[in-house]
């Protein structure tokens, strides 16, 4: 047993281990990459603008009239509120007791198919309108749609019979003029662009009062209100700021916030017992506010547009000035004549071109990888040299386009405290739809961007 000799195993070739040391070395160096990437988010230029809002609870003026009543009776309304109505069409019906409905649907089976095609052809338009337009959450149209479809059947029946009076003890009566239908009255039906008072723009004691809800009325009462023309104005208060941001040419731009609809329409400065007013003057959307005395609006001043980028974009670069006479042009570029700084024959002349990013009455701003503050430039048409000195700084952002961090210098038109607008006519700056750096301060000009 002593004599046993003990050989040492020979090395032996795993690939297996190899492969998998590999592997291992290869996700630790992903895991490092990742948690050290410097992570660089990009926005995408487009146009937009910015502008000052002003907004207001505007009082509404328009032309509206007040029908009375010329008689006593029970009363049903013929036509849906806020509606357009023609001086043909039948308002409201007085009825001297209160069975009317029963009274109509005996009218109604009397009429039959004697209504005429016009007739007809309009019930079905009705039906239609209705069936197409029907919500469940608006169940509340129902009421005015049989107040429509009443309507029709007594002027079906009165161009028939020659008459107004289709009932007995009924009057139907019609609108006297084309106009639009309210069932409200507030007492300011007679106030108008001359005639308005400080307190009524301000609207603090303001109430209304509606007309549908009764039954009977007496001779005298108001029974409907019907606006009569397309032109209304809306009145609100001017103040130093608003007054300062009005447009020259008398126009602005006016948001209604019940739907978000925008109007450019005229404008005019009022002055009212010591106070100054700003009267908007409209002649489209009338119906879509007509039940409304105060209208929500905002005023849009300053509207300023162009690319909108977002302030986190931009930063501060300087660059260089070089003095106008000092700019050579060779071919299609623009550059300057740098003098060599080397030493023998390493001393020579160098054309550099240099884009001009902007430029004042005295100098153009430039900024290049072969210039720095010391090179000395040729002076054209001389033997004279300039020392570049002066720098300025100015807003540029990165833009990404090629994969790397390229300087684009953008002119500020306009900033609020998120977003800027920057001139679309600017050379060697940003374009439609490029990619830029969200946050400026992450990268270097030059450096690789995903």
């Amino acid at each position: 047993m002593d004599n046993v000799v003990k050989f040492k195993k020979p090395f032996q070739f795993r690939i297996g281990g190899i492969i998998f040391g590999v592997l291992c070395i290869y996700l630790l160096v992903l895991i490092f990459s990742f948690v050290t990437h410097k992570r660089v988010a990009s926005y995408e230029v487009t146009i937009g603008d910015l502008s000052s809002y002003y907004s207001f609870h505007a009082l509404a003026l328009r032309q509206e009239h007040v029908v009375k009543a010329s008689r006593n009776g029970y009363i049903t309304y013929l036509t849906k509120e806020n509606t357009k109505a023609s001086a043909k069409s039948i308002v409201y019906a007085l009825h001297e007791t209160d069975n009317f409905s029963n009274d109509l649907k005996q009218v109604a089976s009397n009429v039959g198919d004697s209504i005429s095609a016009d007739g007809r052809k309009e019930l079905l338009e009705l039906l239609d309108d209705y069936t197409y337009s029907y919500k469940d959450n608006n169940f509340y149209d129902l009421y005015g749609f049989q107040d429509s479809v009443n309507s029709k059947i007594i002027e079906a029946y009165s161009v028939k019979e020659g008459m107004e009076s289709v009932i007995s003890g009924m009057s139907a009566y019609y609108a006297y003029q084309a106009g639009i239908v309210l069932y409200e009255e507030d007492g300011m039906e007679h106030v108008t662009v001359n005639t308005f008072t400080p307190e009524q723009v301000d609207g603090a004691n303001y109430t209304k009062d509606s007309l549908a809800n009764r039954k009977k009325v007496v001779a005298g009462d108001s029974i409907y209100k019907l606006v009569t023309d397309e032109t209304w104005h809306l009145i609100v208060p001017l103040d130093s700021g608003l007054k300062q941001n009005l447009s020259k040419d008398s126009y602005i731009d006016v948001k209604f916030l019940a739907d978000n609809k925008t109007l450019t329409v005229p404008f005019q400065i009022i002055n009212r017992k010591g106070k100054e007013f700003l009267s908007l003057e409209l002649t489209t959307g009338l119906i879509r506010y007509a039940k409304s005395r105060y209208v929500d609006i905002d005023l849009i001043v300053n509207k300023t547009k162009g690319f909108k980028i977002p302030n986190s974009s931009i930063i501060k670069l300087p660059f260089i000035a070089i003095p106008k006479d000092c700019i050579m042009e060779s071919g299609n570029t623009k550059g300057v004549m740098k003098k060599g700084a080397g030493k023998g024959t390493n001393n020579v002349d160098e054309y550099v071109v240099t884009p001009i990013y902007i430029s004042d009455e005295q100098y153009c701003y430039v900024r290049s990888g072969k210039l720095q503050v010391g090179d000395e430039i040729q002076i054209p048409g001389s033997s004279a040299t300039y020392r570049l000195a002066k720098t300025s700084n100015y807003p540029c952002v990165y833009c990404m386009n090629k994969g790397y961090a390229v300087v684009k210098i953008v002119q500020i038109l306009k900033q609020n405290d998120d977003y800027s607008i920057t001139d679309m006519n600017v050379p060697y700056s940003i374009r439609n739809y490029d990619h830029i750096v969200l946050d400026g301060t992450l990268v270097e000009e030059g450096e690789m961007v995903p």
